[in-house]
């Protein structure tokens, strides 16, 4: 299943980018989140995982892309991933699309709340920035 919310903040589209491409403040919007451990990779996220990372390499993937202004993340195998979009807005808002894409057995309703529940937390969250 695939869900799509659009929302706007109060911040300009710098401030909103650093704050979505620091995987440690996932916890802070995503409720079902919990951040156990980050290995920063630069380059590929298709490349082959660093020995020193673990043979078993990264659980899940989580790439900002500062050119574009877009996060993305997936779990591999699990048929779940996602992206924020972040636009210009007026000079003093950024306009976001959130993206999600999960497996078709998932509560809809249940995802359409959790999402719901991230918009609403994100304006608490960036407003100081």
């Amino acid at each position: 299943m695939d869900f799509e919310r659009k929302t706007t903040v109060w911040v300009g589209v710098e401030d909103a980018f650093d704050f979505f491409a620091d995987p440690a403040n996932l916890p802070l919007y995503v409720p079902t989140v919990t951040l156990e451990e980050a290995i920063a990779v630069d380059g590929d996220p298709e490349a082959a995982p660093d020995a020193e990372a673990g043979s078993a390499g990264p659980q899940a993937t989580f790439v900002p892309d500062r050119k574009e202004h877009r996060i993305t993340w997936s779990l591999p195998g699990d048929d779940y991933a996602g992206s924020i979009e972040i636009r210009q807005g007026t000079p003093s808002s950024s306009d976001l699309t959130i993206r999600l894409h999960t497996r078709d057995d998932v509560d809809a309703d249940q995802v359409r709340q959790m999402i719901e529940q991230v918009v609403r937390t994100l304006g608490r969250h960036l407003s100081g920035r």
